[in-house]
């Protein structure tokens, strides 16, 4: 479907082309643009109390986790999630269900009505981002749960200033954007948080915590440190989605509701489906520590060992990134999401298509590195991630 609004989203943003500025560093300028379209707007945002939530891993399955709490305190709750997997509609959820392609192009068509002479610059992910917040205030949604695309302060949904804010891990990643500082890292993405915001932060290498506290004081944000150390990823993000509930349900003055985080199966993450006489595990693991914990699930979740599909976007290395996951493979590929790559003893080269096709094939697989490669394998395979139950053993 083509209207004003996604006319706009692509003459703006070039949406079609997900690997342009990809390399420049971050600076003000979307951050900048979509607070002056959301004033334009009457501060959407503003309307719905939200949970924000930057960080170098971790960030989807929080947010996910934060809003089944939310929504089983029974309130109408929001969620946008970055990047989707199969459908742009992913990106505003109410209720869980994806937003009709109606209301996306409304909400886009109401940014593009506003975008006259407006400084800073239009990304897709905070376009895309800013309609949500448009979606959940026309729909009167009690709670939102918004993830940051990239960094924290400085990304398109920096101009928040939700009253609890999530900081889940940090590691180096994004350095063309972010730097290689680690502790500078740390500090873009708690910038998120404001005067009189809580940050709800997990376990940071030391010069991190340092670095995190000092801003928070400066800012007058209350700082609430949760102990992640040695815990799973997910375990680590079911912690910090209850800690960051909490408090916001506090904030409303409602009661929290009953719910078991550990039954849940937070789509693309750890996600075990079958799809014909296929078994196959979809994760968008794309750091060294997701992929890290990747490998130690893979003995878990199958007797024997699977098929790799991987694929990564740039920079990042998928040479690098495979290595550790090598050993708990059967057969490794890898599909190139850009350009060329370097060949791999005991790697092959696979097309997008052949990836698909190979997936169609009985076995076990895993298809990992890239939230991209994930969703366009569950589109192709015809599986709707937010709709499907997920089956997993």
């Amino acid at each position: 479907m083509s209207g004003a609004g996604r006319d706009w989203l692509e003459r703006r943003t070039g949406f079609l082309d997900p690997y342009r500025r990809r390399q420049k560093p971050l600076d003000s300028g979307p951050r900048r643009f979509f607070a002056a379209i959301s004033a334009a707007l009457g501060n959407p945002h503003s309307a719905v109390p939200a949970i924000h939530i930057s960080g170098s891993k971790g960030k989807g399955t929080t947010a996910y986790y934060a809003a089944k709490l939310l929504a089983a305190s029974g309130l109408r709750v929001g969620l946008s999630m970055s990047p989707h997997l199969v459908s742009d509609r992913e990106r505003a959820l109410l209720d869980f269900r994806m937003s009709s392609e109606r209301d996306i192009e409304g909400a886009l068509s109401s940014i593009a009505s506003v975008d006259v002479d407006i400084p800073g610059r239009p990304t897709y992910s905070g376009a895309m981002s800013l309609a949500a917040m448009l979606i959940f205030a026309r729909a009167n949604a009690k709670a939102a749960v918004i993830e940051c695309g990239l960094g924290g302060e400085n990304d398109a949904t920096g101009f928040l200033g939700a009253p609890v804010c999530v900081l889940t891990f940090v590691e180096q990643e994004h350095t063309a954007q972010l730097g290689n500082d680690l502790a500078g890292i740390a500090i873009e993405k708690a910038g998120i948080a404001v005067r009189g915001a809580t940050l709800v932060c997990g376990s940071l290498p030391p010069p991190c915590h340092v670095a995190v506290e000092r801003l928070c004081s400066g800012r007058g944000v209350q700082l609430v440190a949760v102990n992640t150390l040695g815990m799973r990823p997910s375990s680590g993000c079911m912690r910090l989605a209850e800690t960051a509930t909490d408090l916001l349900l506090s904030r409303l003055s409602v009661k929290k509701g009953k719910l078991d985080l550990a039954d849940l199966v937070v789509p693309g993450r750890n996600d075990l489906r079958h799809v014909g006489n296929s078994r196959i595990l979809f994760d968008g693991a794309h750091t060294v520590a997701s992929i890290a914990s990747l490998s130690e699930a893979l003995a878990e979740r199958f007797a024997g060992k699977p098929t790799l599909i991987f694929g990564c976007t740039p920079p990042r290395d998928p040479m690098t990134l495979i290595e550790p996951l090598l050993a708990h493979v059967s057969r490794a590929y890898v599909v190139p999401m850009s350009g060329e790559m370097q060949r791999m003893p005991g790697v092959s080269v696979l097309s997008p298509e052949q990836a698909i096709e190979l997936l169609q094939q009985a076995g076990d697989y895993v298809v990992t590195g890239s939230f991209h490669l994930v969703g366009q394998a569950m589109g192709s395979l015809g599986i709707r991630p937010f709709e499907d139950s997920a089956k997993s053993l």
